[in-house]
This record gives C-alpha cells, sequence and structure tokens, in this order.
C-alpha cells in the first residue's frame, strides 16, 4: 500500500538467502534419507534447504541439508553412510545424521569416521541409538521391508548429537559465502524442464533412474518427480519445488565387485 515500507532483512538463512527473524550460530545438519522406490515417500525432505541426490549401488541416496529443525515433525526413512557424503556433510560443517555405514576397504564410511572424527550419529552401530532413533509402526503394518521403516524426530537429533559429543554451535556463526540475488540469469540457454539421469553401472549409455523437473513461471520454482509420479514429501503432501537445479557430471568405477563413486 501506499506509504508502507519493506522491513529490513537483518538476518538470513546462510544455505538460502531466505529471511530468518534472529542469527543463529547454530550447526547444520546433513541427513541420509532412503530414496528407494519401495521406501517412498520420503518425510521431511520437503523442508530441507539444500537436497543432494547422488548414486550408491544400484539405486540414488538422497542427503538433505538442514539449517534448522523446527519445522520438521520427523524424518525418514533414514539410510546409512557413504565417504562421499559425508564429504558433501564436511563442506557445510554439518553434523551428519544416518543409520550404518559403508565399510570397504579405501572408500568406506567407516574408516572416513575413524581417520576424521567428523560429529555424527548412527541409529545403527551408535551407542544407545535405540532411545533416539525408531521403527515407525505403520510402516511395518504396511509391510514396508524393515531397512525402509526407521526414523527420527528432530528433537531428538539434537538431544543424541549432543549425548554423542557432537559440537552443535559455531564460533562467529555460520558463512558459506554464497550470494543470492533474484537478478534474471543472463548466460546459457533456458531450461523450461530438466531431466537427469543416473547411470547406474558406469557403462556409458546406461540409464537406470530419472529424476524431472518442470519450470512454473508463476513462481519460479522447478516442480520434481520421479518414479513417475510428483515427488512428494509424505509428511505435508506437497509436491519438492526448488528454486535452483543443479547437476553435476561425476565419474564411477566399480570396487570390489560393488560400485564405488
Amino acid at each position: 500500500t501506499e506509504g508502507s515500507t519493506v522491513p529490513e532483512v537483518l538476518y538470513i538463512n546462510p544455505l538460502t538467502g531466505e529471511a530468518m527473524d534472529e542469527p543463529s550460530d547454530n550447526r547444520p545438519y546433513c541427513i541420509m534419507l532412503n530414496n528407494s522406490k519401495a521406501a517412498m515417500p520420503q518425510y521431511g525432505v520437503g523442508q530441507a534447504d539444500i537436497l543432494y541426490e547422488t548414486l550408491i549401488e544400484g539405486e540414488t541416496r538422497c542427503m538433505g541439508v538442514y539449517f534448522d529443525l523446527e519445522d520438521v515433525d520427523t524424518f525418514g526413512a533414514i539410510r546409512s553412510a557413504r565417504k562421499y557424503f559425508i564429504q558433501l556433510a564436511m563442506a557445510y560443517d554439518a553434523v551428519y545424521v544416518h543409520a550404518g555405514r559403508s565399510d570397504n576397504e579405501g572408500i568406506g564410511a567407516k574408516q572416513y569416521f575413524e581417520a576424521t572424527g567428523w560429529d555424527h550419529i548412527d541409529g545403527v552401530h551408535g551407542s544407545g541409538a535405540e532411545s533416539y532413533y525408531y521403527r515407525d509402526a505403520d510402516r511395518q503394518a504396511a509391510g514396508y521391508a524393515y531397512e525402509h521403516t526407521l526414523f527420527i524426530r528432530p528433537q531428538n537429533i539434537i538431544r543424541y548429537a549432543s549425548k554423542m559429543g557432537c559440537t552443535l554451535t559455531r564460533d562467529g556463526g555460520v558463512e558459506y559465502g554464497y550470494q543470492f540475488n533474484d537478478d534474471t540469469v543472463t548466460v546459457g540457454s533456458k531450461a523450461q524442464d530438466v531431466t537427469v539421469w543416473f547411470n547406474m553401472s558406469g557403462t556409458p549409455s546406461k540409464w537406470h533412474k530419472s529424476t524431472s523437473f518442470a519450470y512454473h513461471a508463476d513462481d519460479k520454482l522447478y516442480y520434481a518427480s520421479q518414479y513417475g509420479t510428483e515427488y512428494v514429501d509424505g509428511a505435508t503432501g506437497q509436491t519438492l519445488a526448488f528454486r535452483n537445479v543443479l547437476v553435476l557430471r561425476t565419474s564411477i568405477s566399480v570396487y570390489d565387485s560393488q560400485q564405488g563413486h
């Protein structure tokens, strides 16, 4: 309205550029989310500030990066760690949340945790983990496989991380050097629809799984779909929508009869 003023933004989420009511020196959390077709839907995925989808053996797995856990009721299904996911979490100085880990010599998450001492909580091997993680009774009754039923609530993430001696804050706050603006991108070509294909075998031209993003000009968001249907957060029923979609090509190889990346 005439004469109104736009309030000054004093604090922003360092992962998204969105306004925050007050500053925070809390470390973010990186949470491993099952992305198997048989495990759908995921819970808590829609509130991720940044979401990674990355290859593992024979499928993909997601890792959500969260600066604030308050708006989420529960996260799941939680799955196991891989070395390269830990490396991504380290880039955000994040507490890493998972259930189990790979232990292949040379590429295993177990060895990487031991070598780096990185802060993490493990729903399978962690001391007393059963008091913080839980098996979803509705999923068990519905016949989901056991590995698709493990969940954890945000308050228990914080409690368990504290119990395991994780550092929960960062002196001087959290900054990543990201720059945010709403200017129209003037380089490259327009991408109204994007489909990302994942190669599970390492063999050229053998594509096994895709995730698609359809751009909506009205809200300037990309709406996601996978497995032939909309990509929905089970907690909210809302389709995942992204402001930015970044695609990174990497090489993969086979290690000890299993796929390594």
